[in-house]
């Protein structure tokens, strides 16, 4: 476990290990903070293929991005891992749903939610009492 203090910024990771994984991170304040959660993310993926690491990197680094740009904090980032799939979910403490828009091809953003949809095999949104959490699955083997 990595400790931290959200009052500062700083994060912090813990794992659980057993048939199934997981992995959480308080993801910090700054767009920096959106490495860290890439690099969280192919940790705890390790032992999958490549192209799931790839993926899942992929989508947890826009969720992470588009919280810090639009959602209130804490930012939780959390990846869970069991025999067939990888889920990849950002909760934060804003009930309002992420936007999916189509950006002109000058446009220099709008187009997290675009590759969270194109990179994983499903996702969506749950409102939760305190925020909403953004997830989407990732499969690990063929169906």
């Amino acid at each position: 476990m990595i400790g931290s203090d959200s009052r500062t910024g700083s994060h912090s990771a813990t794992a659980l290990v057993g048939p199934d994984r997981q992995c959480e991170l308080l993801v910090g304040t700054s767009l920096a903070s959106v490495g860290e959660a890439r690099s969280v993310i192919r940790h705890t993926l390790s032992d999958v293929s490549a192209e799931c690491v790839d993926r899942a990197a992929i989508c947890g680094s826009e969720l992470v991005a588009n919280a810090l740009r639009h959602a209130t904090p804490p930012i939780v980032l959390s990846v869970v891992v069991d025999h067939d799939h990888v889920v990849v979910a950002v909760e934060d403490a804003s009930r309002q749903p992420p936007v999916p828009r189509v950006p002109g091809a000058d446009d220099t953003g709008g187009r997290g939610t675009l590759m969270v949809g194109r990179f994983s095999d499903r996702w969506g949104v749950e409102f939760l009492p305190h925020g909403k959490r953004v997830w989407c699955t990732i499969m690990t083997a063929p169906d």
